[in-house]
């Protein structure tokens, strides 16, 4: 691999927005690629059980360096 180059890993997170001034977060785990961590948030969508409540897949990226 090149020096400068990117390594990207995807993570699942619940996110409760509890009110506008107060956010809840956990992380479910780390995946190598958005297709692992999406089928991963199907079988956790239950956790969201209601609208002030988001699963979603967020892409990190790091330098290798």
């Amino acid at each position: 691999a090149y020096p400068w180059s990117v390594v990207v890993i995807y993570v699942l997170v619940w996110f409760h927005f509890v009110r506008s001034d107060h956010l809840q977060y956990y992380e479910f785990g780390t995946f190598g690629s958005m297709e692992e961590c999406q089928e991963e948030k199907v079988h956790a969508a239950q956790l969201v059980t209601n609208n002030n409540m988001l699963l979603e897949c967020v892409a990190i990226a790091a330098d290798r360096s």
